[in-house]
């Protein structure tokens, strides 16, 4: 039999589905010739059909054609004179992975058939009941999943490549939040062995301090199927110390809405941690520069007071010794007030920024205030401060919070060239949570930097006047704190920035 006999047809015709003026290509192995008769005439037959027949009679005639030539699918006899059964789809798969095929069968074996299917076939057809109509739609039908295959395979492989390039570690749970798979990754991180992970053990390699909390956090997404995202100290054996980490995990849910698994992400955020910190104590040393002449004017004026009542008090030692002790109260009084100052400043340009406490927001609010009176004094603008009653509390960093603060303030100076009023409010929202707020009656912010002006190194300064780091880390801040800042804004009406803390 001619290996290019082509079906014959006086007029083109589409295998059902495909466009009218498509040609699909079919090789048919095949070494029996009254099969490939039949086979050819069968697809003849079939209304609207416009296919192109080639027969191979062994499966090294019909790799040798699969190297020659393009086909849109493959006809596969399972009795082929030089191979049997199974190893053809073997061979097939070896050598043209992407090829779909169907197995063609002379004896009605179910087995046989699954097995060809598992070893790559998309389908498999009995001899004894097929006709026309079943081998196209069964053509069809393995041309597609063969695509959604390949798709699927296409997609996995990006999906791999992406987790490589990627510098966070992917990692899974099963449904009721037990550690699952090899997670290849975490055990090199931590060299915790698969069975050690197994369950909840992964836990273990955490801080203690941290993994009860996590415990805790981790079981309540478990049960209410929601989203997890913490940070902890992880155990890292290639630095043989705690190594501070994001985690995050996702549900993937199925058609009844419960959780099938997780998947989970986990970054080491320590060494940007670490720069983070370092920024934050330079920018705050920049801050206490940019103040330095209003803190020497804040210093200045307890000390001048200090210097009159000491000369007071010599000058009335014999004839009004009572005026003495007077004098020597205001000496101690505004020494009292450097020491009060000096504290201030020297807690926060301090390396270490202690701990968050339950404390005064109105408190915070005073001591940024009193580090930048002299400021604003230079720059004729006006500071006031309000609170309501009682003053309201959060759980926060004294000195970071009142970072925040001296870069509201100071860019509330700037709002407008002198004269600008800042409020700075400390209050209970409508929810019940601790809120800051600076307000300004300057300038407001242009519309069209709106978007930006959180953004790190963004400024509408002068070259050299400042860093744009200043918005950026009280972004920063109020975000490790839980809380949210927002601001409103009106050109030529002023603004206000609102940062707001969770109970």
């Amino acid at each position: 039999m001619s290996s290019d006999n082509r079906t014959p047809h006086s007029e083109p015709r589409a295998l059902p589905g495909t466009a009218a003026a498509r040609v699909f290509r079919v090789l048919l192995v095949e070494d029996s010739p009254t099969d490939q008769q039949l086979v050819k005439h069968m697809l003849s037959m079939v209304p609207g059909l416009n296919v192109d027949v080639t027969v191979a009679e062994t499966l090294a005639d019909c790799i040798a054609q699969l190297q020659r030539s393009e086909f849109d699918g493959l006809l596969l006899d399972l009795s082929l004179p030089d191979s049997t059964r199974l190893a053809s789809c073997d061979r097939i798969v070896e050598h043209f992975p992407n090829m779909p095929f169907v197995v063609l069968m002379g004896l009605e074996d179910r087995e046989i058939g699954l097995a060809a299917v598992q070893r790559g076939a998309q389908d498999f057809l009995s001899k004894r009941k097929i006709d026309g109509e079943l081998i196209a739609r069964t053509l069809q039908n393995a041309v597609e999943r063969k695509r959604i295959s390949q798709a699927l395979r296409d997609s996995e492989l990006r999906y791999r490549a992406l987790l490589k390039a990627m510098t966070s570690m992917v990692w899974q749970a099963d449904a009721r939040g037990n550690f699952d798979g090899d997670n290849v990754d975490w055990m090199a991180y931590t060299s915790q062995s698969k069975s050690l992970a197994a369950g909840d053990g992964w836990l273990y390699v955490f801080h203690a301090e941290d993994a009860a909390r996590m415990d805790r956090e981790w079981k309540a997404a478990c049960e209410n199927a929601t989203e997890f995202e913490t940070s902890a100290r992880l155990w890292n054996v290639a630095s043989q110390s705690y190594r501070e980490v994001e985690l995050r995990a996702v549900p993937l849910l199925g058609d009844d809405r419960k959780v099938r698994e997780w998947i989970g992400q986990l970054t080491d955020v320590e060494d940007a941690r670490r720069t983070e910190l370092e920024m934050r104590r330079t920018q705050r040393l920049a801050s206490v520069g940019t103040l330095a002449a209003g803190i020497a004017h804040e210093v200045n004026n307890p000390l001048g007071a200090a210097q009159i009542s000491a000369q007071a008090a010599l000058a009335n030692l014999e004839a009004n010794p009572d005026r003495v002790g007077e004098c020597l109260e205001n000496v101690v009084a505004s020494l009292d007030r450097c020491v009060t100052i000096m504290d201030n400043i020297l807690q926060f340009v301090r390396t270490g920024t202690g701990a968050s406490l339950r404390q005064r927001l109105d408190v915070i609010v005073n001591h940024a205030i009193s580090l930048s009176k002299g400021y604003a004094a230079k720059h004729n603008a006006r500071l006031s401060a309000q609170t309501t009653d009682p003053p309201p509390l959060a759980t926060v960093n004294a000195i970071e919070i009142e970072q925040v603060l001296l870069n509201l303030i100071r860019n509330a100076i700037h709002s407008r060239d002198g004269g600008v009023n800042v409020l700075v409010r400390s209050e209970l929202g409508e929810n019940g949570n601790a809120r800051l707020i600076v307000h300004d009656d300057g300038c407001g912010i242009p519309s069209e930097i709106r978007d930006r002006i959180l953004d790190p190194f963004f400024t509408t300064r002068k070259a050299g006047s400042g860093t744009g780091l200043g918005l950026s880390i009280v972004h920063g801040i109020v975000r490790e704190h839980g809380g949210k800042i927002e601001f409103e804004s009106v050109e030529d009406g002023g603004t206000t920035f609102i940062v707001e803390f969770p109970r």
